[in-house]
């Protein structure tokens, strides 16, 4: 809540994104499957998540994915 009573204060920068249409259409059902308001809250939590691997990534802190047979792995994430 504390976020969002921020967000509503600060000063907002518009962007325009061309996007294909698989990314336009995943960028739709991530709105729809998280009761997002908006495709650009999405975008804001997905910036929010990015931000949060990588910082582990650069403090040496593995990301572990635990399988559904109790498996569990580190995984690596390219896009880091």
């Amino acid at each position: 809540l504390r976020r969002a009573i921020k967000m509503a204060h600060e000063k907002r920068h518009r962007i325009q994104l061309d996007l294909s249409p698989r990314t336009s259409r995943q960028l739709e059902r991530l709105k729809n499957s998280r009761d997002a308001s908006s495709l650009a809250e999405v975008v804001r939590k997905a910036v929010d998540c990015l931000d949060w691997m990588k910082d582990k990534k650069d403090r040496g802190i593995g990301i572990l994915l635990k399988y559904e047979d109790g498996e569990v792995r580190e995984t690596e994430f390219p896009l880091l």
